[in-house]
């Protein structure tokens, strides 16, 4: 049953006739805006390495050839891990090494889901890097058994002027980060 399962995920999401082919042929693992690097699940050391060394449409171009020719490597291999990470024990890590070099091609925050956040969006600090963790629970399942009631729907919401807004169906208020507000407190 699950060979079968994979063969027709194959043909529906990879084969170019497939109903969902367009999914993974339009999708891009990573998107880079000025300092900021939006990615699904995460960063690791190899793949920062990989942003730092190549840029993220080299990233890109990497996961396209792997789901299309060897999706077993590329389950298995460090490409999957920015798809599914969550920064826990079992996951590939981060660490200061991976931080510095993409803070060499000038990435100063991350921008990512994949942790099941029940209070709306957060900013964290991860080995001294940003990172804006904007995942929402949405499936009715994952709300079910962490006892979030309602439906799940969230947004963030980066302006060009620097201004980044979290709202969540989770959290009662807007959440609002504003750099510029801090630069004042700080001297």
């Amino acid at each position: 049953m699950a060979y079968a399962a994979v063969k027709k995920w194959q043909q529906l999401f990879l084969h170019p006739k497939g109903e969902f082919f367009w999914f993974f042929d339009q999708m891009k693992l990573a998107h880079r805006e000025a300092s900021f690097l939006f990615i699904h699940a995460g960063l690791d050391d190899q793949i920062a390495h990989i942003v730092s060394q190549d840029g993220v449409k080299h990233l890109n171009r990497e996961f396209r050839n792997k789901v299309r020719k060897d999706l077993f490597d590329f389950y298995y291999g460090p490409l999957a891990n920015t798809i599914r990470t969550k920064y826990r024990e079992v996951d590939r890590p981060l660490t200061l090494r991976g931080v510095e070099s993409v803070r060499r091609r000038k990435i100063h925050a991350i921008v990512h889901g994949h942790l099941h956040l029940h209070h709306g969006q957060r900013i964290t600090l991860r080995k001294g890097l940003i990172n804006f963790e904007c995942d929402s629970t949405l499936d009715r399942n994952t709300r079910k058994r962490a006892k979030i009631d309602g439906h799940g729907a969230a947004v963030t919401i980066f302006h060009p002027d620097g201004v980044v807004k979290g709202i969540s169906v989770d959290y009662p208020f807007v959440k609002v980060f504003e750099p510029a507000s801090l630069v004042g407190r700080l001297r």
